[in-house]
Formats: C-alpha cells, sequence, structure tokens
C-alpha cells in the first residue's frame, strides 16, 4: 500500500514538474521603470485595533488623483 502510494505521488510530482515547465516567459521590459505614467503614493495610516488593544499602522496605496475628499467604493 506504501509503495503504490509514494509511487503515486512521485508520479503526480513528475507531472506537475512538466507541466510548470510549459509556461512562456516574461515579455522583455517588463521590470524596467516606464516614464510618462502615472503613479500614486504610499500612505502611513494608523489605526485602532480592538484585538490587540493597541494601536497598529497599515500601508495603504492611493492611485494617482485620490482625494481625500471623495469617497470611493472599497471591500
Amino acid at each position: 500500500m506504501k509503495k503504490i502510494f509514494f509511487l503515486n505521488l512521485f508520479i503526480w510530482g513528475l507531472t506537475v514538474g512538466a507541466i510548470s515547465q510549459n509556461y512562456k516567459s516574461a515579455p522583455n521590459g517588463y521590470d524596467v521603470p516606464r516614464t510618462g505614467i502615472s503613479h500614486g503614493q504610499i500612505d502611513t495610516v494608523t489605526y485602532y485595533s480592538k484585538t490587540v488593544d493597541t494601536n497598529r499602522k497599515a500601508l495603504v496605496y492611493t492611485p494617482p488623483g485620490y482625494s481625500k475628499n471623495k469617497q470611493y467604493p472599497v471591500l
């Protein structure tokens, strides 16, 4: 029983390895900063957490053109 299990595990591992090698590589220049693109900001916000009973900090990315005076849909 153990031999069959390990044989199936080995075959599954070979299959996953073979499938994962079929993906295309990333296009050239994907990791180079581009000019002419609007960028947002990363802001630090502090909030109170009832769970740990203390203030916590979080990093929030705000998109280009973000305004604190406007409401945005969030999850």
